[in-house]
């Protein structure tokens, strides 16, 4: 519950930060209706979660992550294979999963000059269980499972 309040928190602050334009100058990345997509994500998550997000932004999105060394800005565009030089991570087939933290992947994109090819997801060796209630659940109410 901590890190969802952090997100939620660091969220706001991005937003905020957003409608006073201190942020115009990062926004680079826009979707093919123009708009600027943004991602938020902390430095303690997964990076499988990232990588889910980015993926719901079809792959285009200005990135903002809270880290343990301050907030880092990443932007993320669709592949075209103009640039060789690009480090080539794509391959599922060579990632055991995707729980490693976003800061570790950070410290390893600041090395990657051209940046980095990833695939629009990464696995995830977490297994849970969703449970659907049947019931209709007015807002008010709490209702158990």
């Amino acid at each position: 519950m901590k890190r969802r309040a952090e997100l939620s928190d660091f969220r706001m602050q991005v937003n905020d930060n957003l409608v006073n334009g201190d942020l115009d100058e990062f926004l680079t990345v826009r979707d093919s209706n123009g708009e600027y997509p943004v991602v938020i994500a902390l430095g303690r998550e997964p990076l499988a979660l990232l990588v889910e997000r980015v993926s719901a932004e079809d792959g285009m999105a200005n990135i903002f992550i809270k880290g343990r060394n301050g907030v880092s800005f990443i932007t993320s565009q669709r592949y075209v294979g103009l640039n060789n030089e690009i480090e080539d991570l794509s391959n599922l087939d060579e990632w055991y999963s995707g729980e490693s933290d976003i800061d570790l992947f950070v410290d390893y994109l600041r090395m990657q000059k051209h940046g980095v090819i990833m695939p629009d997801h990464l696995p995830n060796t977490t297994e849970f269980n969703l449970n659907l209630c049947n019931d209709s659940v007015p807002m008010n109410d709490v209702v158990s499972c």
